[in-house]
């Protein structure tokens, strides 16, 4: 595991990076969300987007496999990570 120190002098591994980006991620998809649902808002809401992502075959799988990819990288290589 690649270890780097941070400006403070702490260790910081991957593991914090990639989750930092993961609520980074989140945080950009609220904002969008709650920008949606103003009125006359130019932004489409998530549920909107996942609708007509849905509306295909290949739309279903790459949904599918885009949760599974987050949820294996996110939950099951954390919890393999603790003690």
């Amino acid at each position: 595991m690649v270890r780097r120190r941070s400006l403070d002098g702490e260790a910081m591994n991957t593991t914090v990076i990639f989750l930092a980006g993961y609520i980074l991620i989140g945080c950009a998809f609220l904002a969008c969300q709650f920008l949606a649902r103003r009125p006359g808002a130019p932004v489409a809401k998530l549920g909107d987007v996942l609708r007509v992502i849905k509306r295909s075959r290949a739309g279903w799988i790459v949904l599918v496999l885009a949760w599974w990819w987050i949820g294996f990288h996110v939950l099951a290589r954390s919890s393999a990570l603790e003690p």
